[in-house]
């Protein structure tokens, strides 16, 4: 699996799917973002780092967020969360 290809490529498809959600405009904090963003950060267990887009700006993680808290409890307590 060729991962600098593939993140390469992302910002190319990921375009072709920018209009086809909604901005959470009662979230302030994403409500301020353009829709037109999109930025990867891909940090392996190996030590590879993969970047592409608008990943050197900051944004809000607010929704993704709770998948990260997720996974972190699932690790501590097993998948009878």
């Amino acid at each position: 699996m060729n991962l600098e290809k593939i993140i390469e490529e992302l910002p190319a498809h990921v375009g072709n799917l920018q209009h086809r959600g909604k901005v959470a405009s009662y979230i302030p904090a994403l409500a301020a973002i353009s829709p037109e963003k999109f930025g990867l950060s891909l940090h392996t267990v190996s030590g590879d780092r993969f970047h592409c887009g608008d990943n050197a700006e900051r944004f809000s993680i607010q929704s993704i967020s709770k998948v990260f808290t997720l996974s972190l409890a699932m690790s501590m307590v097993g998948d009878e969360i």
